[in-house]
């Protein structure tokens, strides 16, 4: 989101396809080359680009672990080329994609069995761990071209969540109400649940706060 709003998702966009009318802000940027010979405005045009390409690779690694982003292919200057945002995004994409059927199916297996920890038992994840496991994994399944359905990925989020905790009974009865209720289009996303719907009963639960943290 950071990277488009700033107008510069042309620089970790895919190529178009054949015949495709590009949206300007959406169009790929490529890396400018110069000559030996280069002139002020050529270099001015280089400088532009590749400072514009540095905020996008500043956005996509600035809050990676240390681990991943030494798995990174770095620049080597003797090349006389260096790593581009387009070069690091290509290769984030290869370490945590789902990439196909069999691994989509992988990570939905995963999520069957996440669970949220509660005050009461030491199992499972902290709620921003949680909150974040599904998020990336529903992005993952997402570019696979494999996401799952509306109504399991919101019966699979609240089934995760503790069935002990007086906050979220209302949250689980709300959503299993809806998944009886609407159809696919009429459902509220899953952000909306995460965001509008788990921060409120949280907030309301002070013993909760102590155990369960609110960064999301």
């Amino acid at each position: 989101m950071a990277i488009n709003a700033l107008g510069l998702y042309g620089h970790i966009t895919d190529p178009l396809i054949p015949g495709a009318i590009p949206d300007p802000l959406l169009k790929p940027t490529y890396p400018l080359s110069v000559c030996l010979q280069f002139t002020p405005q050529e270099l001015s045009n280089f400088k532009e680009w590749w400072g514009s390409d540095g905020q996008v690779q500043h956005i996509l690694t600035s809050c990676l672990d240390m681990m991943v982003l030494a798995s990174i292919p770095q620049t080597i200057p003797n090349t006389g080329q260096r790593q581009s945002s387009c070069d690091i995004y290509a290769w984030l994409c290869i370490l945590y994609s789902a990439g196909d059927y069999h691994s989509a199916m992988n990570i939905e297996m995963k999520l069957h069995n996440l669970e949220c920890r509660s005050m009461t038992s030491p199992q499972g994840l902290p709620l921003q761990d949680y909150i974040a496991t599904w998020r990336s994994s529903t992005t993952q399944m997402l570019a696979a071209g494999y996401p799952l359905p509306p109504h399991q990925l919101l019966q699979l989020f609240v089934n995760g969540l503790p069935n002990n905790v007086l906050a979220f009974i209302p949250l689980q009865n709300e959503v299993l109400v809806r998944l009886n209720n609407s159809d696919d289009n009429s459902l509220p996303t899953l952000e909306d649940v995460m965001e509008n719907v788990v921060n409120p009963f949280l907030a309301n639960a002070p013993s909760l706060l102590q155990h369960l943290p609110l960064v999301l």
